[in-house]
């Protein structure tokens, strides 16, 4: 039935009962809400106009949407809200944001998106060539939004689309006259435009050298070096020298680099070309006097000072601005410590077929990572292999055999008591094109396939995921903050290995295109998160004990915030102290009472469009007086109190059947592991001398690789676990 804007069906739909002479026969029926609502609020349309807004979903639904309103009887499930610019008297409105997604839920509480629409506007970006350090020129702009004085290159937004004239003023610096070459410019600003206007200045009395910018740079910087540093890793420093008109001259740079007050490098640069240039080029390595600063120099206390010409030997109008920065004091370059990259590269068995990854290759996997990423030192291992439940891997990941090995190999993650450590599961796949791998994001956990070379970059893009990133908008939408149109990276980069620059076109290594590198922006926001961040286990959870304990293993996923909880299994782990998260485990007794509680938060899933799927894994302490009483698990929503709004998984034990497990080889390199799966659902298979985890087994006869180790079957009925040798 349908009652105020909500579909409601009946469980059961029907039933039947035998009554008896005398009794009254009771058949009853609970009505619960199957559909849901998004509340759609439209702001900044004219009044009388239209908005350009449609809404897509589950089952082809789709529907435009021209102001506020409320779309109900929704099937469950992501919706896409999609905006499109619109045009009343002559005038464009813009929404924002273009497009997001909200998932309904079978609720009577709606999912809201909000759209606003805002009158475009364009903008000017002037700039200047010609002028020494600290010389500040002037403009007048007027045009559509009246007339206006500029002090300095910068860009003026806001401007009403239309034609403008831009007049630069001449001025004069340490006896130095500067005058533009054109006095005036004419330019056209357009709706969500931005027009360049480049004036060139021509010292009179004399050619003029000076230096413009200095910067150092590690993978990207910007030209006013504003990008930060890593500490201990190697640098180049470019000294960027301009003429204020054609020459042949070709003077030395010399460069001072300090730690605070101690001098670690003295050099003197000769010049790269046979002129100093009129402008700046930083997408030319020769434009640029550079420097190696080696990884010992490189500290947080980085301090550098740059002067041209220091033997005098060209004339030079202007001699003031000769030095960098402005007064020869030294400045300070923004270099900070980094966390080291810990990770552990897991070979993962799927149909008894390994990833490739070994203490001879997994270099390999970490080449773009260290080339391009905030990092320093690396620690890595190679893990023994790793068997998932998943025997096959599909291009399109229709069977969830990807998701599979992420959640499992996450679950191994947790119960190897590996805090602040990366793991990165390899595979192997039988197809060439299609997924490649799976991140968490944040997190601690991905997977990538081992063919190469795109191995390497996979690894990259899904650290970047575990680095908090969201997609590039490359040949996919993401990260709607991200600053450069088409995902390229937007300013020069540098390659440390080839000594070699990245133009500004190449694409940032979160995206989906070719040519990558690592933009300004994608570097800077990995930098800090793993300078504040650097163990989400403990930003996420909570302390962990020291050493490893008896402990119980928890997991499982939320799709569309339906919990999914996994069979839980003893373990020998480091024990989670958690009181806050978004989730809540609970262990009880068979009279309801809480023998414990743990809180966590589930980590999303990336590169899933259709839904939205987190997964989960927390350890919790274990005792032989815990499992005498212990019969359910239950794993809840823990952000709301209202009941309407819980989400809920519970397993519960079962009595005690026989195991029937057996383990039967399969030569000398894999084991068959069969069992009772009726009363014991899955099961967790260990090298029997060191409890090291060798998988997971959902299936009686499937099998794990052993690499001849000899096994113990542990197995679990959802919430306890019997240990068979």
């Amino acid at each position: 039935m349908t009652n105020g804007g909500a579909t409601y069906v009946p469980a059961p739909a029907n039933s039947q009962g035998n009554a008896t002479a005398g009794d009254t026969l009771r058949l009853p029926v609970h009505y619960n809400i199957s559909t849901g609502s998004l509340a759609v609020s439209v702001s900044g349309v004219p009044s009388g106009v239209a908005a350009a807004i449609t809404v897509t979903g589950p089952n082809n639904f789709s529907q435009a949407v021209s102001s506020t309103t409320t779309l109900s009887l929704l099937t469950p499930g992501t919706y896409t809200i999609a905006a499109s610019s619109l045009t009343h008297s002559g005038t464009t409105y813009t929404p924002s944001p273009l497009t997001q997604q909200r998932v309904v839920s079978a609720s009577l509480q709606p999912a809201n998106a909000s759209v606003v629409y805002a009158r475009a506007s364009g903008a000017i970006t002037i700039a200047a060539t010609g002028l020494p350090s600290g010389v500040t020129p002037t403009f007048t702009l007027s045009g559509a939004s009246g007339t206006q004085q500029i002090s300095g290159t910068q860009t003026i937004s806001g401007l009403n689309p239309g034609a403008y004239t831009i007049s630069a003023a001449t001025l004069s610096h340490a006896g130095t006259t500067y005058t533009p070459s054109a006095p005036s410019a004419n330019v056209n600003v357009t709706a969500n435009g931005n027009t360049p206007v480049t004036f060139s200045y021509v010292a009179s009395g004399g050619t003029n050298y000076f230096i413009s910018h200095v910067h150092v740079t590690q993978a990207t910087q910007r030209l006013d070096g504003s990008v930060e540093l890593v500490a201990g890793r190697d640098a180049l420093l470019r000294v960027f020298v301009q003429s204020t008109v054609a020459n042949t001259a070709r003077p030395d740079v010399r460069v001072r680099v300090y730690d605070g007050a101690t001098l670690l490098q003295n050099v003197t640069i000769a010049a790269p070309e046979a002129s100093i240039r009129t402008s700046v080029s930083q997408g030319t390595l020769q434009s640029s006097w550079n420097l190696a600063i080696p990884a010992a120099n490189m500290r947080p206390g980085l301090r550098v000072v740059a002067e041209l010409d220091p033997t005098g030997a060209f004339p030079d109008a202007n001699a003031a601005d000769n030095v960098w920065p402005a007064g020869g004091a030294p400045q300070a370059i923004a270099t900070r410590n980094v966390p080291t990259f810990t990770v552990r590269f897991v070979p993962v068995v799927t149909g008894l077929v390994s990833g490739n990854v070994t203490v001879v290759n997994y270099e390999q996997f970490l080449s773009t990572a260290r080339k391009i990423f905030p990092i320093n030192s690396v620690v890595a291992d190679v893990r023994a292999p790793f068997t998932s439940s998943a025997t096959e891997l599909q291009s399109n990941d229709a069977n969830n055999g990807w998701t599979t090995v992420l959640s499992e190999l996450n679950a191994l993650r947790v119960a190897e008591g590996a805090p602040g450590q990366h793991y990165y599961g390899v595979v192997s796949t039988n197809y060439n094109s299609g997924i490649a791998g799976y991140g968490y994001v944040p997190g601690l956990t991905a997977i990538g396939w081992d063919k190469m070379p795109s191995g390497h970059e996979v690894a990259a893009h899904e650290w970047g995921h575990n680095f908090s990133r969201h997609h590039a908008p490359c040949s996919t939408s993401g990260d709607a903050g991200y600053p450069y149109p088409g995902g390229v990276i937007g300013q020069i980069g540098w390659n440390a290995s080839t000594n070699s620059l990245v133009q500004s076109s190449a694409h940032d290594i979160m995206g989906y295109c070719s040519n990558n590198w690592i933009s300004d922006y994608t570097w800077s926001a990995v930098l800090q998160y793993r300078g504040t961040q650097p163990s989400v286990a403990s930003m996420r959870a909570g302390p962990m004990s020291a050493a490893p304990t008896d402990a119980l293993l928890i997991w499982g996923r939320t799709v569309n915030g339906r919990i999914i909880l996994e069979p839980a299994f003893r373990v020998r782990a480091a024990v989670l102290n958690a009181f806050s998260g978004t989730h809540r485990a609970e262990l009880l007794d068979d009279a309801g009472a809480t023998l414990h509680t743990v809180f966590f938060s589930s980590e999303r899933v990336d590169h899933i469009t259709d839904r939205d799927e987190r997964h989960f894994a927390v350890v919790v302490p274990w005792s032989a007086s815990l499992e005498s009483r212990l019969t359910t698990i239950r794993v809840s929503d823990a952000r709301s109190t209202r009941e309407a709004r819980v989400q809920s998984a519970v397993a519960r034990s079962v009595l005690r059947e026989d195991p029937d497990a057996r383990v039967t080889s399969i030569g000398a390199n894999g084991a068959r592991i069969s069992w009772n799966t009726d009363a014991y659902p899955m099961a967790m298979v260990r090298d029997a001398s060191n409890g090291q985890i060798m998988g997971f087994v959902r299936r009686s006869g499937d099998a794990v690789a052993t690499n001849g180790r000899r096994v113990e079957v542990v197995l679990s009925d959802g919430v306890r676990s019997v240990v068979q040798r």
